[in-house]
């Protein structure tokens, strides 16, 4: 299904769209990296293109922990440490023999002198990134407004798993998202505004149809459209992100082992 806002509009209001496709989840990393899903009745299949929002956003959130890493330099001053610690390990051992306790630990305690602190910060995860939008969407007509309505629909729809048919107590994965900013609907991508979402989960949508400031409504009397429906989507990506081996660049971790498998 393929549903677009605005529907009426000059190409000098909307400069840049927003594209969201889902397509059926699957655990076949080849399959993810091509945004290919594997259901054959293609149930799950949406086209969405809407006007970018005046603001999206998303949080990158790695995550440090506290550790010891010994070092692996090997310089003149890592062989002046090592002399020094079998110098100091001979003393002890003397001191041990002749009664005299560890000699070289004493005299390092009496002047204070420890080991060097190795803490630093040792990479422990990141976090799975969210993508945010926010639209707010009045309507010019009637069809449009029942765009709206269809486009609010699906997606709130589409955020939920679906029951199986040849079971009833088994059910399929909501969809799986893939997002993009382009120069127009079906145009070229626009990679340095829409931040490299990877494929996506749709963990949230909030639905305001009293976005004018009350139910008020225009249309037909006995069945009005709301003037102004604000919508909000928040997604989440599918996997964690690594840096591509080859490229370099931010991609999901079944991308990069694809990559590794193709050697590019």
């Amino acid at each position: 299904m393929a549903l677009q806002y605005p529907i009426s509009f000059v190409q000098s209001e909307v400069p840049l769209w927003v594209n969201f496709k889902s397509f059926s989840y699957t655990s076949e990393g080849n399959a993810r990296a091509a945004r290919i899903g594997l259901d054959p009745l293609g149930t799950d299949a949406l086209d969405v293109w809407m006007a970018l929002p005046k603001r999206i956003n998303v949080s990158n959130d790695i995550k440090f922990m506290e550790g010891e890493t010994p070092e692996s330099s090997l310089g003149l001053h890592t062989l002046r440490d090592l002399a020094g610690g079998a110098i100091e390990g001979g003393l002890n051992a003397l001191g041990s023999i002749f009664g005299l306790g560890n000699i070289a630990t004493n005299i390092a305690q009496k002047v204070g002198r420890v080991d060097m602190d190795l803490t630093e910060s040792t990479f422990s995860g990141s976090n799975l990134r969210g993508f945010n939008y926010a639209f707010e969407m009045t309507p010019k007509t009637i069809k449009e407004a029942e765009e709206i309505d269809k486009i609010c629909s699906e997606f709130q729809r589409l955020a939920y798993p679906a029951a199986a048919k040849e079971r009833s107590s088994k059910m399929y994965h909501p969809p799986l998202w893939g997002i993009g900013i382009y120069s127009s609907v079906g145009g070229s991508r626009m990679r340095q505004w829409d931040m490299s979402p990877q494929n996506a989960v749709l963990v949230n949508v909030v639905l305001d149809k009293t976005g004018a400031g009350g139910p008020f409504g225009f249309g037909n009397r006995e069945n009005p459209h709301p003037t102004t429906t604000i919508l909000q989507l928040q997604f989440q990506e599918l996997e964690v992100n690594v840096r591509h081996p080859f490229t370099g660049e931010l991609v999901a971790r079944s991308v990069a082992k694809v990559g590794h498998s193709r050697g590019s």
